[in-house]
């Protein structure tokens, strides 16, 4: 086995197993040392087709993280969060919101920043199965009203419903 050439990814470029292996499980094993009959990632746990899911176990030795929050703007009255977007999300709290959300496409955690307006907001979240957000003993918050302050809220996705638990309040200076 030796070291290939590393390359530079183009944005919406389907990544083919093939490749993928030839340029991360390659070259990790080269400079691991391992043997060539080692297996870190195989076809069939990599990428399935076109699609950009992982396929079986993936094992990260370093930081995973995402490369923006997304930004939902104000709430005013009503707002969907599409969590297919992204993990991380934001929105300027401008009134007691009706939220509803989209369904990612499989289970996980999810945070979304609350951020003041000057008002402390009582939001309402969806409540009716499926997607419906199940708060802890204590029940939904109330949002941090300080304008520029914030709030962090965690969901955790099943693949039918939510759990929603408080991250954090009135962060800011």
């Amino acid at each position: 086995m030796s070291w290939i050439a590393p390359r530079t990814w183009l944005v919406g470029e389907v990544l083919p197993a093939a490749l993928l292996n030839a340029q991360i499980r390659d070259n990790l094993l080269y400079l691991k040392g391992v043997a060539d009959d080692a297996v870190l990632l195989s076809a069939a746990n990599v990428l399935a087709g076109a699609s950009n899911e992982f396929q079986g176990d993936v094992k990260f030795d370093e930081h995973v993280y995402f490369d923006a929050e997304v930004d939902n703007g104000n709430s005013g009255a009503s707002k969907m969060i599409d969590w297919t977007a992204g993990n991380n999300q934001k929105i300027v709290m401008t009134g007691n919101c009706t939220f509803t959300f989209t369904a990612p496409s499989g289970t996980g955690k999810h945070t979304l920043k609350c951020i003041g307006d000057g008002t402390a907001r009582t939001p309402v979240w969806p409540s009716t199965a499926p997607g419906k957000v199940y708060w802890g003993t204590a029940g939904a918050p109330v949002l941090t009203g300080t304008s520029g302050r914030w709030d962090i809220l965690i969901f955790h996705y099943d693949g039918t419903n939510y759990s929603g638990g408080i991250g954090g309040q009135a962060y800011g200076e």
